[in-house]
């Protein structure tokens, strides 16, 4: 029964932190797919599906803000870490021992792939405002780093601080959703009561990220008695005891279950998540990120873009002045074509206006102003700015 009641309780806390970020859940998908390149994409709530491109006029999307994310993710990891081990004793071994940490700590760089866990935790604090890390530790003792999907990670609404283990400010629970094959968690030694475990086949917890493989890897939940899958929960809870001290819940669960998969009371009152935030909003956990203030400035320059190549397009083939009934019907655009015509009607070209500069120089001046609110500017690309060739001028 106390099982029952910590499935009961978990379940609960879990549809609250869905509820409470729902808004921003769509936000994400909006985001998301401006930075996969899908600039015009348009949802339609009552069919629930998403238009990609309509005929509408000439479209071109100048995905300016995906080569801005590779920039900061460049500065980012342009550094190559030093540990620098210091000994407590100034005894030889004690500095031979400093030494060998330093290399250790180096291996674990390489082994666990930090720099790439990096680039992804700071791709997500991009467009999602935040990204998650969690810590563990394997069999053999290795310390591993996974990246959490925002997506898949719940947290207490009234959470005010991105340190979730801060006693006043940090989170009372988190919730992290996994999907896992079917097989894996049945023959899983930790987990209990899977005995008459059934498959979902859902590809994720949020209803958004669904919809998002759905339309971008063309991931729909199906049955497959080859690859069959069920979505996890693993959530950690504070627990006070008596005595004032905090422990740590961790339950796994699944939707369809009364029983939890596992249940542990864990003597810490750290949780094994950090999360870093890329756009600061005090006293919130979640910011409005850095992409959503460059997507007003993109759409404009893809406005400007297909205006001036749909002016070249036009200027290129011409425009023609012709009578009824000239015979003329089609005129091609090829080099030394010959227009036949009946006798009296006329045929004229239509003179067309030369481009403005204005929109050129308004390009340029969106351009700028898209570097400035990144804050990604001619180093970041690889670009030397202006005639200056000094390193400390770069610099």
């Amino acid at each position: 029964e106390k099982e029952m009641m910590l499935v009961m309780r978990a379940r609960s806390l879990y549809q609250l932190a869905v509820e409470n970020r729902r808004k921003y859940d769509w936000e994400w998908l909006v985001r998301n797919l401006y930075v996969r390149g899908y600039h015009f994409a348009r949802y339609n709530r009552s069919t629930n599906t998403v238009t990609f491109s309509s005929r509408t006029g000439v479209r071109i999307p100048i995905n300016l803000i995906a080569a801005h994310m590779r920039g900061v993710r460049g500065q980012v990891t342009s550094f190559q870490p030093k540990w620098e081990v210091l000994p407590k004793v100034t005894t030889e071994s004690a500095f031979e021992n400093a030494r060998y940490s330093a290399k250790v700590l180096d291996y674990t760089y390489d082994k666990a792939q930090i720099k790439r866990k990096i680039k992804e935790v700071v791709n997500d604090a991009l467009w999602a405002s935040i990204g998650i890390w969690q810590f563990d530790i394997d069999k053999d003792k290795n310390i591993i780093i996974d990246r959490i999907d925002p997506y898949d990670f719940y947290v207490d609404p009234n959470v005010k601080s991105p340190n979730l283990n801060d006693p006043e400010y940090g989170a009372e629970f988190v919730d992290k959703v996994i999907q896992l094959p079917l097989d894996a968690v049945k023959k899983n030694k930790n987990y209990e009561n899977v005995t008459n475990l059934q498959a979902d086949n859902i590809s994720a917890s949020a209803q958004y990220k669904q919809f998002l493989l759905q339309v971008t890897r063309q991931q729909f939940g199906s049955k497959n008695q080859n690859n069959e899958t069920v979505l996890v929960h693993e959530t950690w809870m504070r627990e006070r005891q008596d005595n004032g001290t905090i422990k740590m819940r961790v339950l796994h669960w699944v939707d369809h279950e009364m029983r939890p998969l596992s249940n542990q009371l864990v003597n810490t009152t750290d949780y094994p998540f950090e999360i870093l935030q890329g756009d600061i909003t005090p006293g919130e956990l979640y910011g409005e990120s850095w992409v959503k203030n460059l997507i007003p400035v993109s759409r404009a320059i893809d406005a400007l873009e297909a205006h001036i190549f749909e002016y070249n397009h036009i200027f290129a083939r011409g425009r023609f002045v012709i009578d009824k009934n000239s015979g003329v019907r089609v005129i091609l655009n090829q080099h030394g074509q010959i227009i036949e015509k009946n006798r009296g009607a006329q045929v004229t070209s239509l003179p067309i206006t030369p481009l403005p500069p204005s929109p050129a120089e308004q390009i340029a001046r969106l351009i700028k102003y898209l570097e400035d609110i990144s804050g990604v500017h001619d180093v970041s690309f690889g670009r030397l700015p202006g005639a200056l060739r000094s390193g400390t001028a770069i610099a």
